[in-house]
């Protein structure tokens, strides 16, 4: 399935990919709905969008057995949603099966499944995936577009260096980076200068595969993350997609990161809270997050009680000059992390008042803010007049040219 999958295995292989653009034979179409379907006879009654419906092949009627139907397309099938919101999971389709009858729990109405279920996302395949046993992982000045899984799987021993790499129309995780297994060290890690851009994967889709820019994945019984980890200058963006993009997820629990650095990294995100995240902050050595730019970016955060935030902290660290609606920090017991400057714009989802034209430029103040390009983004990031003219991804700290932040006036990091 991999268009690159080295030999795995001995931890001699290093694996170097530069100026190559990948591109899956089967294009994605950001204003195509993928949900899945199946052609049906015999109905009765008239279903409600929305309404669960089950099927007598199913083993009871529990709701995670159950789909929900969403409506009859112009070819008589019936759209279903197959993600894992309401308490369903994505292995309820197995019981959607020719012949099966389906009901809805709401209407009453029936049907008769006469077909296979049809997932129209094509299956595209990886791009790269380094597997096991590596030593390195290089790739740089890379295009990938129009894949479903994930562009990228990172596994290694001494480093993974991934710079300047633009990703757009993508189902599943455009980079995961996974764990160790027992007993191997887990690299040095670089993630720079990389674009994820209209993704296309929703949760309500056959299966769940909603995208994530980057994923760090644990791996059962995996070491701890004793290697620096350092997260800068990406850009994340749903733009018009119907993405559910998580943007920078790292889950660790119960392992630690000893050392992780995210800084001027700026995401635009439309259906998720998840802007930085990591997974137990508290189970991290040194955190240091600065200069990031969080913003929601339409009707799917806003005004629905959501806000994208920043999810960090460490058993020592700094958090600083971070925009974002929401930051949370965490620390372990007995951590000391500084914080200082951020522009936060509700606190525990409650508005403090702050609109975001308070915080950022270019916005004025609209709710919601449909953000569809990079150079959209980069311009509503910049720091309102009113502002400190440091903070976030587009303050005068930053600079996108030589790709260089100046740390002066941050808090130290507590010894």
């Amino acid at each position: 399935r991999s268009a690159f999958m080295p030999a795995t295995g001995a931890d001699t292989v290093s694996f170097k990919a530069e100026g190559i653009d990948f591109a899956g034979a089967n294009a994605l179409d950001i204003s195509v709905d993928y949900h899945a379907y199946f052609p049906f006879t015999g109905k009765t009654g008239t279903f409600t969008a929305g309404e669960n419906i089950t099927s007598s092949a199913a083993p009871d009627t529990t709701v995670a057995n159950q789909m929900i139907y969403l409506d009859e397309d112009i070819a008589g099938n019936i759209r279903f949603d197959n993600g894992t919101s309401g308490g369903r999971t994505p292995s309820a389709s197995q019981y959607y099966t020719n012949g099966a009858t389906v009901t809805g729990v709401t209407s009453g109405a029936t049907a008769t499944i006469s077909g296979d279920i049809v997932n129209p996302l094509p299956d595209n395949p990886e791009f790269i995936n380094s597997g096991p046993g590596f030593k390195s992982l290089d790739v740089r000045d890379v295009a990938m577009q129009d894949f479903n899984g994930s562009g990228i799987v990172a596994k290694a021993r001494d480093f993974i260096y991934l710079d300047n790499i633009f990703f757009q129309r993508f189902v599943g995780d455009a980079i995961k980076v996974i764990f160790n297994a027992a007993g191997i060290p887990n690299p040095q890690v670089t993630l720079r200068r990389c674009d994820f851009f209209n993704g296309v994967g929703n949760s309500t889709y056959l299966g769940n595969p909603h995208s994530d820019a980057v994923q760090v994945q644990r791996a059962t019984n995996a070491p701890d993350w004793g290697m620096p980890f350092l997260v800068e200058f990406n850009r994340v963006l749903d733009g018009a997609s119907q993405a559910e993009m998580q943007a920078l997820f790292f889950q660790n629990d119960p392992n630690t990161f000893d050392d992780i650095t995210f800084r001027a990294n700026l995401c635009g995100l439309k259906n998720s809270v998840h802007g930085i995240t990591v997974g137990n902050p508290a189970l991290v050595g040194i955190g240091d997050f600065h200069h990031n730019s969080i913003i929601a970016t339409g009707t799917g955060l806003e005004p629905a009680g959501l806000a994208v935030r920043i999810y960090c902290g460490g058993e020592r660290g700094r958090v600083a000059k971070n925009t974002a609606d929401t930051l949370v920090t965490v620390t372990s017991s007995t951590g000391t992390v500084n914080i200082a400057d951020n522009a936060v714009r509700l606190l525990n989802d409650v508005s403090t008042g702050l609109e975001r034209a308070d915080i950022y430029t270019g916005l004025g103040g609209a709710n919601p803010y449909l953000i569809n390009n990079f150079a959209d983004l980069m311009t509503a990031a910049v720091p309102a007049p009113a502002r400190d003219q440091t903070i976030g991804a587009r303050g005068t700290d930053v600079d996108w040219v030589n790709y260089t932040v100046n740390e002066t006036g941050l808090p130290a990091i507590p010894s």
